[in-house]
């Protein structure tokens, strides 16, 4: 009877001791303004239409398995945020399907933006005091672009040498994926 009592005092104070480390006001964390000018539109029904110089090779990029899930650290930041998966369909950006990875991390304070494009992938961070994107490849920073057919686009970043992203836009223009041309951003609907 007395080892009965001892288990049953253990999982009392086990118990009020979990129970005291759960947080009690969740805070929610929003997306940088920087990650969201960039990478917030891609969202399910949005499309974008890109064509070649010549218009002889037209890409109609749409988004599948679009997911949101909630991410909460119920014991040590007491925070939450959405963690939204998809798919990019493309005939030309890449020969596998691409998977998009869009998220906060656990300091509030960073998105980050995962491709599983091509062979490499790419990293983007977007931080909330910051109006610049950092990668874990090569990016390049530039002021204005002038695309085919004279569309102009400011602050647009380039990853690696093949894939422009312009705010509000998303992907503006990129190198097809067997580097044979480059498909400029013809249309792009919400």
């Amino acid at each position: 009877m007395k080892r009965y009592t001892f288990f049953i005092i253990i999982f009392g104070l086990l118990l009020a001791f979990l129970s005291c480390k759960q947080c009690k006001n969740v805070k929610y964390c929003e997306k940088p303004e920087t990650g969201e000018r960039y990478f917030g539109m891609y969202k399910p029904n949005a499309y974008w239409i890109y064509t070649n110089k010549d218009s002889s090779i037209v890409d109609s990029v749409y988004i599948t398995n679009f997911n949101i899930e909630k991410y909460k650290d119920k014991l040590d930041n007491c925070i939450e945020f959405d963690i939204i998966t998809y798919n990019l369909n493309s005939m030309f950006m890449s020969s596998k399907p691409i998977n998009f990875y869009y998220s906060n991390k656990e300091d509030c304070e960073t998105s980050i933006f995962e491709s599983s494009i091509r062979d490499t992938g790419f990293t983007i961070e977007a931080k909330n005091y910051s109006e610049q994107l950092t990668s874990d490849r090569k990016i390049q920073f530039i002021d204005s672009l002038i695309i085919q057919n004279n569309f102009s686009y400011s602050n647009v970043y380039c990853i690696n040498d093949f894939i422009w992203f312009a705010p509000n836009y998303g992907i503006i223009q990129y190198i097809t994926y067997d580097n044979s041309d480059t498909l400029f951003l013809k249309i792009f609907h919400k």
